[in-house]
């Protein structure tokens, strides 16, 4: 009689992976096990007619019998199962031993090199604005006028000159403007803030008329700015005649820095 070849196998499986797997089998009779006790549960509901949209057959008294007789042995068989599972799994358990010293810290390995440092976000902001401004004229069709600003608001890392802002520190920047127009002859102007003469994309261009109540016009724009860019509120009229306007009640300009 010839004695018995186990295959080899490659690599070779410890005692470690093979208690993981012994666990790993456990669980997945377990979960097979539970995929059986509900299609036991499933077959209770459907001899006795209660599965949603699915009609039960119309069993008889023994045809309930029947079917909880094959339910119990089912149940008889998962309980043997359980049992034996437990002690599979005990036996697997106390098969691990308990852990060994902590063995001592190796060398510590040699420091990498320093990566770039990371770029620091500098703040900037500023801001000027007047109040009770004097009648403006504007002489002809889309001829601008710049919006006079006197009064300086607090500022850091901006040059804050007559009538515009100087950027400092070049990044990408919010722009929030604001023109109230006192009541007055009708005119339909165009508000802009203008970047190095450039009118800034987002602020107002459109109709503006005042007549009997107050215009206010306000908005922000967000843009990226370079150092020595110059900002200014502006305002045109599109009558090809000089127009002399309303009072500018107040008006402002102010940049604050969003990131480096």
């Amino acid at each position: 009689m010839s004695q018995p070849s186990f295959p080899s196998i490659s690599p070779p499986i410890t005692r470690e992976n093979a208690i993981n797997m012994i666990l790993a089998s456990i669980a997945m009779e377990e979960l097979g096990l539970s995929h059986i006790l509900n299609a036991e549960g499933e077959k209770i509901q459907y001899v006795l007619g209660t599965i949603p949209g699915l009609p039960g057959p119309n069993a008889t008294i023994d045809d309930i019998l029947a079917t909880n007789e094959s339910v119990r042995e089912v149940l008889d068989s998962a309980v043997q199962n359980q049992l034996f599972l437990n002690s599979k799994m005990s036996t697997a358990l106390k098969s691990t031993g308990s852990l060994g010293n902590t063995g001592a810290t190796g060398p510590t390995g040699p420091t990498g090199p320093t990566g770039p440092a990371a770029p620091m976000h500098t703040a900037a902001y500023g801001g000027l604005y007047s109040d009770n401004l004097p009648f403006l004229s504007l002489p002809g069709n889309n001829i601008k006028v710049q919006v006079p600003l006197e009064e300086v608001m607090p500022s850091c890392n901006v040059t804050l000159c007559t009538d515009s802002i100087e950027i400092i520190v070049p990044g990408t920047y919010r722009v929030d403007y604001n023109l109230l127009i006192a009541p007055g002859t009708p005119h339909t102007l165009h508000i802009s803030v203008n970047v190095n003469d450039m009118i800034l994309e987002s602020t107002y261009q459109g109709h503006v008329t005042s007549a009997g109540s107050q215009t206010n016009i306000s908005g922000f724009g967000i843009t990226d700015l370079s150092a020595g860019d110059i900002l200014s509120l502006n305002i045109s009229s599109i009558y090809a005649f000089t127009l002399q306007l309303a009072p500018l009640q107040n008006a402002a300009l102010a940049v604050t820095k969003l990131s480096h």
